[in-house]
């Protein structure tokens, strides 16, 4: 099977322990995560917020086994580190969660 990137020049693809695919787009300076299945599900760049630069040329992806995300910069010589997203907990209720910490 195949599914359609949008990217002008793919550099490098990746993939996580959830299966989700991380593409580069060295041309398009963007960085694409997609659903196994082709479901595009972010694209960050061509810039980055709180990146000093103006643009990304992102080159290289990798992603270690807690999700850190690492991203190559070719223009600024620099990689770029995303940390894993927050995991979303709840307990049944507050007096459950305090008795945890008592």
């Amino acid at each position: 099977g195949s599914f359609p990137s949008g990217c002008q020049w793919a550099e490098q693809l990746e993939h996580d322990l959830q299966g989700r695919l991380y593409v580069t787009d060295h041309t398009g300076h963007k960085l694409r995560c997609f659903q196994p299945d082709g479901t595009l599900l972010w694209t960050l760049g061509p810039s980055v917020p709180a990146y000093p630069s103006a643009f990304v040329d992102f080159f290289s992806v990798i992603v270690s086994p807690d999700g850190t995300l690492f991203a190559g910069d070719y223009t600024n010589r620099r990689v770029l580190v995303f940390g894993p997203g927050a995991t979303a907990a709840s307990g049944p209720s507050w007096g459950a969660v305090k008795t945890k910490y008592r």
